[in-house]
């Protein structure tokens, strides 16, 4: 990823902080808004749906895509060796994958976080890194 691809990104999670929305449909809002990606559909399930599940819909629907490819080797589980500014990191909270974040340059990330809605978080909190399940990169 080009350093004005990363500053696009940048500036665009900027303009969403605060933003009140589900976890993956904003941070594909970033890479809208960053002129990065097209517009495609991003699945959603029912509000508080991950708290329930034993199951990921950020898992197969990255997989699946074309957009996405997984980090291969894939990253060490609670490692951000294979991490690159613009890569989607996927977080296991309960039983599977239920948040996913975007590396921003610096170590800073953005992320859905509760109420507070998207935040870029000037960097990672061991909590998370040790819960990091699973990188994809933008092909």
């Amino acid at each position: 990823m080009t350093p004005e691809n990363i500053k696009a990104l940048e500036e665009a999670a900027v303009s969403l902080e605060g933003k009140q929305v589900p976890c993956q449909i904003g941070l594909a809002e970033v890479y809208f808004r960053s002129g990065l990606l097209s517009r495609f559909k991003v699945p959603r399930g029912p509000l508080n749906w991950a708290r329930y599940q034993s199951i990921s819909l950020i898992e197969p629907w990255m997989d699946e895509s074309p957009l996405f490819q997984s980090i291969v080797p894939p990253a060490e589980p609670g490692s951000l060796a294979a991490v690159e500014p613009g890569d989607f990191i996927a977080f296991k909270t309960g039983h599977a994958v239920h948040h996913v974040a975007i590396m921003l340059s610096g170590g800073s990330f953005v992320h859905v976080f509760g109420d507070h809605g998207l935040k870029i978080a000037p960097g990672m909190p061991d909590p998370y890194i040790k819960r990091i399940q699973r990188v994809w990169r933008v092909k």
